[in-house]
């Protein structure tokens, strides 16, 4: 890997599937039969109702130090792998594909665990948009606001499979072709609305449980403004129903308002303190940003919330990837408990690989290059259709948590109802990601470390271009911070 130059490592990412000349090798049985421990992990599909299947075509590569592929086990029929070793940990990969062709091939999604212990890894699940297997139901849904009749104020809605369009109206919202999906036999899934009011600052909520039975609902259960002590203005809470997070509302101004609401099924909050920084000036960088956050939930949510955020500079990511020594050290590292490297490809028809990596804090940068992707997609399938990267560094830690190793033991079968549990109901967040076109891509690399040498040198001069706070779409706010991967 080019140690000085990002993007050549993450296209190298990309394009090193078949080109890494390491010994991988192939088998088709779901363990090793004579040895233990084990490495054993469980791929499932989840639809777009919750139904759960084997993940048939997926499989674990073990890797060599170097990071070649020393095995590749294929699940069996149940989505089942295993590994027997006689180390405490292996660096594995999971390789899952998507339901969908995305331009003629199937995409890959691939996670890779550094350091992962020898033990059982759980249920890992994989979501997708199939529908066919469901039972779906879709409805224009309108949402009264007799309090504020006269008044116009801003809609959202949560639980519904897909993201509908909304028109805000005086005295009601509406939002088009909701679609609603069960299990065949199961009962619907909640979705929860409300809407926003300012001058003065309100907000008003209604539930949905059928939207066959019922598609237009009077919002007059009126929420609480709930006291988030923090440096920034920007804010975020949500209830959680029902196995889902709901009625998740933002303040982006220190005058907004965010809200609890008196609803018996509730069943703990999740709230976040948080800043968004939008960096336009990194050269030939398509957008980049910078979030830092801190996390708590709690089912007791009149008191007063204290969250400080850890303050880092979005170039101490970037570094990460950019080492000169080939080894790196996140600071706060006491804070975090594992940071995180992704990768998507993409063009207009989808993502194409969409690669995950968990990583300790501190350690040599991983020879990424040399994972060999080969027996799943072509060098010659990716170099064709990528046209778009998208790519992060990030990392997070819990109060209940003591170590990576501590956290990869921790997260089996971890649910996200599991996060009101004192071991995870504290968290810090950063992460930085940028997005770029791949034409042109070789000229971004001295670009980007010539920005991080001026960032460097100038950051104390006031007069230096700096990151500039903005609102960005609640849509990216959600994935960042409701994630929990």
């Amino acid at each position: 890997m080019n140690r000085n130059a990002i993007t050549t490592a993450l296209i190298l990412t990309l394009s090193a599937c078949g080109g890494s000349g390491g010994s991988s090798s192939s088998s088709n049985s779901s363990s090793n039969n004579t040895q233990s421990p084990a490495i054993t992990v469980s791929a499932v599909y989840i639809d777009a109702c919750g139904n759960e299947s084997g993940a048939t075509d997926a499989a674990l590569i073990i890797h060599n130090s170097d990071y070649s592929n020393k095995q590749v086990i294929k699940a069996d029929t149940a989505g089942k792998m295993s590994y027997s070793s006689n180390n405490a940990t292996e660096t594995v990969s999971l390789v899952m594909r998507g339901e969908f062709q995305v331009d003629g091939i199937k995409p890959i999604a691939l996670t890779t665990y550094i350091n992962q212990p020898v033990i059982d890894m759980g249920k890992i699940t994989y979501r997708t948009s199939d529908k066919s297997a469901c039972n779906c139901q879709q409805a224009n849904l309108t949402v009264n606001v007799p309090s504020r009749a006269a008044d116009i104020g801003n809609a959202e809605f949560d639980g519904q499979v897909n993201q509908p369009s909304v028109s805000n109206h005086q005295g009601f919202s509406t939002a088009y072709e909701v679609e609603q999906c069960a299990k065949v036999g199961g009962e619907m899934p909640l979705i929860s609305s409300h809407i926003d009011f300012n001058s003065p600052n309100e907000s008003f909520a209604a539930l949905f449980p059928n939207i066959n039975q019922k598609d237009s609902a009077e919002a007059v259960i009126q929420g609480s403004p709930v006291n988030i002590i923090s440096a920034d203005s920007t804010r975020q809470v949500a209830a959680f129903i029902d196995g889902d997070y709901h009625l998740r509302n933002f303040a982006f101004r220190e005058s907004d308002s965010v809200y609890s609401y008196p609803i018996d099924q509730i069943e703990f909050y999740s709230l976040d303190a948080y800043n968004f920084e939008d960096l336009d000036y990194i050269p030939n960088v398509d957008s980049a940003y910078m979030l830092t956050a801190a996390s708590t939930r709690t089912s007791n949510i009149n008191q007063t919330f204290d969250l400080p955020r850890v303050s880092m500079d979005y170039t101490e990511l970037l570094s990460i990837l950019v080492s000169d020594t080939g080894s790196y050290s996140l600071s706060n590292s006491s804070t975090f408990d594992y940071m995180t490297v992704s990768v998507t490809g993409s063009n207009p028809s989808g993502a194409i690989l969409d690669w995950y990596m968990y990583a300790p804090t501190s350690g040599n940068v991983p020879k990424i290059e040399n994972i060999d992707l080969s027996e799943f997609i072509s060098d010659s399938d990716l170099s064709a259709r990528v046209e778009n990267l998208s790519m992060g560094v990030g990392a997070r830690g819990y109060d209940g948590i003591s170590s990576y190793d501590d956290f990869l033991r921790s997260k089996v079968d971890r649910k996200l109802q599991d996060f009101s549990q004192e071991k995870w109901a504290n968290a810090d967040l950063v992460s930085f990601r940028m997005r770029t076109s791949v034409i042109g891509m070789s000229s971004i690399a001295s670009s980007i470390t010539n920005s991080m040498a001026v960032n460097r040198v100038d950051k104390n001069n006031v007069e230096l271009k700096t990151a500039k706070k903005s609102v960005p779409s609640l849509e990216l706010i959600k994935q960042e911070l409701m994630s929990e991967r």
